[in-house]
């Protein structure tokens, strides 16, 4: 759910920008909200207990736009459930079960279009489902990793200590975290919206300039948060005006209190206070000493925090202590996040991926050494991006191919100059002959990508490969890159 209301009045500070941006840097990736985009397309298998890989294909896939591009993606994963979001986990429970429920008796009745809608809402991302992905992150050479609690707070973490810088994600609690840059709504071609911290204090209407984390984060719990529902009849602009001007929980408690518009309850202010607290010290997970650690230090003179270890000396709210196995054990995807059990024995993945990696610190990363996790061919990434092989006969083939020789790769010699000449001219000899194939004439051009028109610039991606291959009257190789999915309904060990 986010912050109600925050991303549509962050919008005009929203910049269109390409994920090439960030090349040759680490990008962290909330991996829940890509496997419920996933989802979103195979949820009526997912419903129906039908064998599906579908939401792992749109995941790898994206996955390997990221490396295309040279980017270094850090992929984190939810674990267990955090006691402050205990109530809206309820809800989104029961609105699943009720669309589960509906869809299956659509489903009776022979109304698929409509029970697939239904599924959709009621598709439930588990923890078996990011093991399965992540497993097959790991033979990829993706860092990945299994947040105690949020991989929110988890992400926020890896920003405050300089091992990604930004995040891409589909939701704003980020910006509550303290996020400098956020990436949302990023599409298969890479295109996507960079919030930047910064910018905050430009949003007309919303002046944030001289707001503290404090203050934002007020702002973000009194509108409505995943931690605590909001106030009734407070919307976000309402409740930055009354942060603004009264600045402090204790002072924007008592107003609530004392008007007569709001219905607060005294019980509220301990919900605030803790969705306050869970913001700035939520438990994360340390890679370097591999154990718990809060995401800001704690602070005991805090009064809030103070008057809370009165009551509860563990501060279980912010997520309950785990042993430094268990907690290890769950970072590496050993243990189930919630049950601690063992998720190898009953796993159906890749047999071979032991969970005895380490962490690739972005200091030790050089994506140009030959042992980099991440440095691929630029040849087989464009392949595997745009068309996986069945077979090592045709990846050898499709490798080997004239095209791929002039694709402009990193480090490129006088050699490949060269041959790139030699193409362009003997493209610019059979400019003149008529295409054919592929379904077009020669003066019809190729059906452009539909535009995102924003209020301050156009997404206008740079010319793709068939586009390319169109206008360099390729129609083999045209035809050799086509992208075609995969087969429906294969189990992901291949079986």
């Amino acid at each position: 759910m986010g912050i109600q209301g925050l991303l549509p009045v962050l919008r005009p500070i929203s910049e269109a920008i390409h994920i090439k941006l960030f090349a040759r840097k680490r990008v962290g990736i909330d991996g829940y909200s890509w496997l419920h985009k996933g989802a979103f397309g195979c949820a009526l298998e997912l419903c129906t207990g039908v064998p599906t890989s579908r939401y792992l294909d749109y995941f790898i896939e994206r996955i390997k736009m990221l490396l295309y591009y040279d980017v270094v993606p850090v992929v984190v994963f939810d674990g267990a459930r955090l006691p402050m979001k205990s109530e809206t986990e309820a809800t989104r429970r029961e609105s699943r079960e009720m669309y589960l429920e509906k869809g299956n008796k659509l489903l009776k009745e022979n109304h698929q279009s409509h029970a697939v809608e239904c599924f959709q809402r009621a598709v439930n991302i588990t923890p078996m489902m990011a093991h399965k992905v992540s497993q097959v992150l790991m033979t990829m050479g993706i860092d990945v990793i299994v947040a105690p609690y949020e991989a929110d707070a988890q992400l926020a973490w890896f920003c405050f200590q300089n091992e990604i810088d930004a995040v891409i994600t589909e939701d704003s609690d980020l910006i509550a975290y303290g996020v400098n840059r956020i990436i949302y709504k990023m599409g298969r071609s890479g295109d996507g919206f960079l919030i930047s911290r910064k910018n905050l204090g430009a949003v007309e209407g919303l002046a944030l300039s001289h707001f503290t984390q404090d203050m934002l984060q007020l702002m973000s719990i009194i509108a409505g948060c995943d931690f605590f529902p909001g106030v009734r009849g407070l919307g976000i602009k309402k409740a930055h005006e009354m942060v603004k001007r009264y600045r402090t929980l204790d002072r924007v408690f008592w107003h609530l209190r004392n008007n007569p518009k709001f219905q607060v309850e005294q019980q509220d202010f301990e919900k605030m206070a803790k969705a306050l607290l869970t913001f700035k010290y939520q438990r994360v997970y340390d890679h370097r000493c591999k154990k718990l650690a809060y995401l800001t230090p704690l602070l005991e003179s805090d009064p809030l925090v103070h008057s809370m270890m009165k009551v509860d000396p563990n501060l279980s709210f912010l997520g309950p202590l785990i042993p430094n196995e268990i907690v290890e054990g769950i970072a590496l995807g050993r243990l189930h996040p919630c049950t601690w059990e063992s998720m190898e024995e009953n796993d159906g993945c890749n047999p071979r991926v032991k969970s005895s990696r380490t962490w690739t610190s972005s200091k030790n990363l050089s994506t140009n050494s030959p042992n980099s996790k991440t440095n691929c061919c630029s040849r087989i990434r464009i392949l595997d991006f745009f068309q996986k092989p069945k077979n090592s006969a045709s990846l050898t083939s499709i490798v080997t191919s004239p095209w791929m020789s002039v694709m402009p790769v990193g480090g490129g010699g006088g050699g490949g100059s060269k041959r790139k000449t030699e193409q362009r001219e003997h493209v610019q000899d059979e400019n003149k002959a008529p295409a054919h194939s592929v379904g077009m004439d020669s003066k019809s051009p190729p059906k452009k990508c539909k535009k995102e028109h924003l209020e301050r610039n156009v997404l206008q991606p740079k010319t793709n490969i068939v586009h390319r291959l169109w206008s360099e009257r390729n129609v083999d190789l045209l035809d050799a890159f086509c992208y075609r999915p995969k087969e429906e309904n294969v189990p992901i060990d291949g079986r």
